[in-house]
């Protein structure tokens, strides 16, 4: 949750939490709070090899960052969470960003503006661009 603050204790908890992943498979983390957008945490999953996710939301954190051996990016709706479309515009962005993360390993993009059948009509209309 966005009140899910990094602190030492937290820092030392989740590195405890990340030994416990199986290595049988990948894990992304979105943490919604600005504090967790540090070099310090971006180490430490790159330690792991845990993914950041690059979200796309109007209320949470949001930060372009690549960690791990492959890229997750989640989009929740540009203005309203879960509820708004997104424009060609900022499809051509994302699609150049996915391009751009493609280039270094695996992609995976969850769209999840689902209100409206958003999601579905957004996921074919980046498809076309990739």
């Amino acid at each position: 949750p966005p009140s899910f603050k990094k602190s030492v204790a937290t820092m030392q908890d989740i590195e405890a939490f990340f030994q416990l992943l199986p290595k049988s498979c990948r894990h992304a983390f979105e943490l919604r709070n600005t504090s967790w957008v540090d070099d310090d945490f971006f180490a430490l999953l790159n330690k792991y090899g845990i993914g950041w996710v690059a979200a796309d939301s109007s209320r949470f954190v949001s930060h372009d960052q690549k960690t791990g051996d492959f890229s997750y990016v989640r989009l929740h709706g540009p203005v309203g969470l879960y509820s708004s479309s997104y424009s060609d515009e900022d499809l051509q962005k994302w699609a150049t960003r996915i391009k751009y993360y493609l280039a270094k390993g695996d992609v995976y993009c969850y769209f999840n503006n689902d209100f409206h059948g958003y999601a579905l009509k957004d996921s074919a209309r980046l498809k076309a661009l990739l």
